[in-house]
């Protein structure tokens, strides 16, 4: 559709004096190429704000067939993703692989004392509580993994779909995105919910170890490499919460884009 005929189907849609307009496109579905005029108005501070978004197709009919407006204007209203945000995706695939390698280790040895020591030590004396807890533990840690590498998969996933995106905005492939950061966001926080009740296992751990008085050399060891161990778990949840609040703010950016698409839509037919 050539740009001349742009006047004529904009002197169709009402909008008042005060506004401006501006052409974006093609924009494609399904091959199919659609242009984007945003309407537009002076705020405040002097920046201009869109109110009003009115697609046509190649022919300058107005689309108002509610599947076909949403999926060009979502996909025009989110912000684009760049190199930098695969990258940035990678460079957490990477750090939440270290984190998995550290509670793989910890199954062994929790910074140099081995677990496994303490636990058969516990069954030797009949010390039936503290082998409850050891063996729960040694549990947590192994679901901790899993869950982790649950999450690798999940990220593999959408590294994929960001590299379509980078190729070409497909409204499919963004619905994907957004699905599978939903599923790494409940991945991650899952995890992080077992580290947060790991803690209280370790309490009670180091207190019976402490009141027992076990073989003193090792109690010592024991409970200073625990607090090694604990200062670093501390530094996972650190990483963590970043990985929630990264993906919560990917969410939360999606959906309000698309409650805005759901205004423009409103806006548009009482214009046309």
């Amino acid at each position: 559709m050539g740009s001349e005929r742009f006047t004529d189907v904009i002197s169709k849609i009402r909008h008042s004096e005060d506004e401006v307009w501006s052409i974006n496109g093609p924009l494609f579905l399904n091959d199919k190429p659609y242009w984007s005029i945003h309407f537009m108005r002076r705020g405040i501070l002097k920046k201009f704000y869109e109110v009003a978004i009115v697609i046509l197709d190649e022919n300058g009919e107005i689309i108002r067939e509610w599947e076909v407006y949403e999926k060009i204007v979502l996909i025009e209203l989110m912000p684009k993703l760049s190199e930098k945000f695969a990258v940035l995706h990678s460079n957490e695939m990477n750090e939440l692989s270290r984190i998995r390698k550290f509670f793989q280790g910890s199954q062994e040895s929790i910074h140099g004392f081995r677990i496994n020591n303490l636990l058969q030590e516990a069954k030797k004396r009949g010390i039936y509580e503290l082998v409850h807890l050891l063996e729960s533990f040694i549990e947590q840690l192994i679901e901790i993994e899993k869950d982790i590498s649950k999450v690798l998969k999940y990220m593999e996933d959408t590294l994929r779909s960001v590299n379509e995106l980078l190729r070409r905005d497909e409204y499919s492939t963004l619905i994907r995105f957004a699905q599978e950061i939903s599923f790494e966001k409940e991945g991650i926080k899952n995890i992080r919910r077992k580290i947060s009740d790991q803690a209280h296992i370790i309490f009670y751990i180091v207190n019976i170890v402490r009141e027992l008085g076990m073989r003193k050399e090792e109690s010592k060891k024991f409970i200073e490499s625990i607090n090694a161990y604990v200062s670093s778990i501390r530094q996972v949840r650190k990483k963590i919460d970043q990985m929630i609040k990264t993906r919560q703010f990917i969410l939360n950016m999606f959906n309000e884009r698309r409650s805005m698409v759901s205004k423009f839509y409103k806006e548009m037919l009482k214009r046309t």
